[in-house]
């Protein structure tokens, strides 16, 4: 789940294979999204960094969804 975001579909298209540091000045331009907006903070990306926004969307799903906890 960490290294799941939404794109537009152009702005998908256009970050491609491209390298973290050149998606991340893309997500920074062209969207508003909250859930972008994570990535402004970091200088790289690589498995720690996944596990952790992974971890933060989690306890942010089950703080928003009530009885998300429970599920197994």
């Amino acid at each position: 789940m960490g290294n799941l975001t939404l794109l537009t579909g152009g702005l998908n298209i256009s970050s491609g294979n491209k390298s973290f540091v050149e998606k991340k000045a893309k997500f920074a331009e062209h969207t508003g999204l909250f859930l972008n907006k994570w990535f402004s903070s970091k200088s790289q990306w690589t498995e720690e960094e996944i596990r952790e926004r992974g971890e933060r969307l989690a306890d942010l799903a089950v703080a928003r969804w009530v009885g998300l906890d429970d599920v197994e």
